[in-house]
Order: C-alpha cells, then sequence, then structure tokens
C-alpha cells in the first residue's frame, strides 16, 4: 500500500524543518514518484506543484540551484498562481546575482496576490 502524498510531504516539511535538507529532497522525490504513479493510473494530483516547491527549497538549501531552478519551473507550470514558487524563484535569482531579475518577480508576485 503506498503513502499518499500529504503524509509524504509532511514528513518532508518536518525533516527541512530540521534542517536535513537532503532527507526532505528525497522524501520529496517519493511523494512525486507516487504521484506519478497516481497520475497515471488514476488522476492527476492537483498538488504536484506543492511537492516540487518544498522539493526546491531544500535544493537551495543543498545549493544545488539548477535543480531548484527546474522544479520550481515545472511548478510554475503546472500552477502559474503558486506564489511560493515565484518568491523561490526570486530567491534563486538573489543568491545567483540577478538582483534585478529577483526584485521584478518579486515585484509581480505581489502583484499577483492582490488579484487573488
Amino acid at each position: 500500500m503506498s503513502v499518499n502524498w500529504e503524509t509524504l510531504k509532511n514528513k518532508g516539511n518536518d525533516e527541512f524543518q530540521k534542517k536535513n535538507y537532503q532527507a526532505a529532497a528525497s522524501i520529496y522525490t517519493d511523494a512525486l514518484r507516487n504521484d506519478f504513479i497516481i497520475t497515471i493510473f488514476i488522476e492527476l494530483n492537483p498538488n504536484e506543484d506543492i511537492l516540487l516547491t518544498n522539493r526546491a527549497l531544500c535544493y537551495i538549501a543543498l545549493n544545488k540551484q539548477r535543480n531548484a531552478l527546474n522544479d520550481l519551473n515545472t511548478a510554475i507550470k503546472l500552477n502559474p498562481r503558486n506564489i511560493k514558487a515565484f518568491s523561490r524563484l526570486s530567491l534563486i535569482k538573489k543568491i545567483t546575482g540577478s538582483l534585478k531579475v529577483s526584485i521584478l518577480l518579486l515585484y509581480n508576485t505581489l502583484i499577483s496576490m492582490k488579484s487573488i
């Protein structure tokens, strides 16, 4: 019997809070694998962007910005209203030295929050 995505997300969140970023990223990856199986055989899970956004934060903490960027871009494609994905994308831009892009992303995120 497989564990549902929310249980794995919560386990990943717990590991992240303990600063066990690699363990958290692995748990989010397991949740995404479970989600992939569910998507193929049952139905689309509308929460996949949440798992990708959480895993991206782990990758940022592990200094794996390219992996984080891939996850965030996918999360935004899945859910263009995912505010956390945009704010974390802004964080990556700041870390990589693109301060102007970071500020624009944050500004656009704040503007989009007003319309929610």
